[in-house]
């Protein structure tokens, strides 16, 4: 369940989309490496033109997310991994490979509307 998003014109400046997807699946790789146990629910959208990334895990929220400069993107991708993982703490879920996500999914606190509650 992610995105890419990319100019549709050949006037833009910048990376060529074929670096876009390479960042995008590199991005998805090292979050779902870190995070197996919630590797279906990331969501990452680029934009070029902000020169920012956007990332949200969808089995949590569609709300929630993190956001950060493709400039300060480690190539290790570090700093995605740790974002994720906060993110995760967020909702009280374990950063653990291990982590029985069916288990943590029925105990997340939700709001009167069935929306998961984060911790702020």
């Amino acid at each position: 369940m992610s995105q890419l998003l990319v100019p549709d014109d050949d006037a833009a400046i910048g990376p060529p989309p074929a670096a876009v997807a390479v960042l995008h699946n590199n991005l998805m790789w090292a979050l779902k490496k870190a995070y197996p146990h919630v590797e279906n629910g990331w969501m990452i959208q680029i934009d070029l033109d902000g020169g920012v990334v956007s990332v949200r895990n969808l089995m949590l929220s569609g709300k929630m997310g993190f956001t950060m400069k493709i400039a300060n993107i480690d190539s290790e991708m570090r700093n995605v991994v740790r974002h994720g993982g906060e993110l995760l703490e967020r909702y009280r879920i374990a950063r653990k490979k291990n982590t029985d996500m069916r288990e943590a999914l029925a105990n997340m606190r939700r709001k009167p509307i069935g929306e998961a509650v984060y911790d702020n």
